[in-house]
């Protein structure tokens, strides 16, 4: 997973728009809706971003990935 969040951080110095486009992208995210379902994977998608929010240069509410 910190895999995951580092390409994350790495699309969002680009745009919101690329970091969103590299978490939605991501393997593991099918890889968890292949294996839990669709409820599982909207936990986890929640989940990751409230993670994410800490790696985040600014941890204000603006920094919601």
């Amino acid at each position: 997973m910190t895999e995951l969040f580092v390409e994350m951080r790495t699309a969002g110095e680009i745009s919101q728009q690329a970091l969103c486009a590299v978490f939605l992208a991501h393997p593991l995210l099918a890889l968890v809706l292949e294996q839990e379902g669709e409820e599982d994977a909207t936990d986890f998608k929640t989940d990751a971003k409230k993670c994410g929010r800490g790696l985040a240069p600014d941890n204000g509410e603006s920094a919601d990935i």
